[in-house]
């Protein structure tokens, strides 16, 4: 049977998080909770890295963070948005809802 690629499950929307380092983390627990990881720590550690080489940052808030990992049980698209807190300033962001 072939896995899709992206599920509702992998779709997060308000992730908290303080650093690009755990969103990663947060949206690997969702990866590993969905039986989609060999390896989550392996996984981590191989887009970390990735990040290092080359980040994948694209602007305005966005990033693609994703590595070759060995880590990896099936190729998965996971999706995370958070809008800017009420004051921050993000240049081409969303407004945040009041």
């Amino acid at each position: 049977m072939t896995e899709k690629l992206i599920d509702n499950d992998f779709v997060m929307f308000d992730l908290e998080a303080d650093s690009a380092e755990e969103v990663i983390r947060k949206m690997a627990d969702v990866m590993e909770q969905n039986d989609r990881l060999i390896d989550k720590e392996m996984y981590v550690a191989d887009v970390l890295q990735r990040e290092k080489v080359s980040g994948t940052g694209v602007g305005f808030s966005v990033a693609t963070p994703h590595a070759k990992s060995e880590g990896v049980k099936y190729e998965t698209l996971a999706f995370t948005l958070r809008l800017p807190r009420r004051g921050s300033v993000h240049p081409g962001a969303p407004r945040a809802v009041p």
